[in-house]
């Protein structure tokens, strides 16, 4: 199940938050060994700021196992300040309607090949709970960076890009800027090839929030 982590909800998710840097920070600093901004063992950049909101995915033990990140790009965004040679010549996107996903992280509670099917299954979460969170915001578009190794996962999961740029060299890796439309049809597709018949998203307390704003 996944919870949202609005703004205005990060005070009751202090715990949790630190949990994410750290899942963070094993995945992007010791595993994949990114130059990421780092200290005791968490991994924080600017764009962890007051505008940006989480997806946390727990297992059915409750251990927090995938996160990403949710910025307006009427806020301050990667892909418009750091990644905008990405866009290919676009113009970065300011619109509360388009939305930047970064820092996707999912971890795995077992070894062997049980691990890819999990890790799988964690992110096939995670991009329907996006998805979800979006059409309930009314969102149109997300937009993010991944390399190529990404995208292959991605369209297994089901993950079809409306657009996708140029494939640039970013900090010796092989990047690439791409936007998803987020309809019911990318929900259908995500669900279909994740084989998840039902909402990820838990109701509350975020839902509460937006319905009594």
């Amino acid at each position: 199940m996944i919870e949202v982590i609005t703004p205005f909800l990060k005070s009751s998710y202090a715990e949790e938050l630190d949990t994410i840097f750290r899942i963070r920070y094993r995945i992007f600093k010791e595993r994949l060994g990114w130059d990421v901004p780092s200290s005791g063992g968490l991994e924080q950049d600017q764009y962890d700021h007051e505008d940006a909101w989480y997806l946390l995915l727990r297992d059915d033990d409750e251990k927090i196992v995938g996160t990403c990140r949710l910025i307006p790009t009427t806020s301050s965004y990667m892909i418009g300040e750091v990644f905008t040679d990405l866009l290919d010549g676009d113009e970065p996107p300011h619109s509360p309607t388009i939305w930047e996903v970064s820092r996707l992280a999912v971890e795995s509670t077992v070894s062997g090949r049980r691990m890819i099917s999990q890790v799988h299954q964690h992110t096939s979460q995670l991009y329907c709970g996006l998805v979800e969170l979006g059409l309930s915001l009314g969102m149109t578009e997300l937009i993010g960076v991944y390399d190529r190794a990404v995208a292959r996962f991605m369209n297994r999961a089901g993950a079809k890009p409306s657009w996708q740029g140029q494939a640039h060299i970013v900090g010796g890796a092989s990047a690439m800027a791409v936007r998803f439309d987020v309809t019911e049809r990318a929900l259908f597709d995500l669900r279909s090839a994740g084989g998840i018949v039902e909402s990820v998203l838990k109701a509350s307390p975020w839902l509460d929030e937006r319905t009594a704003a």
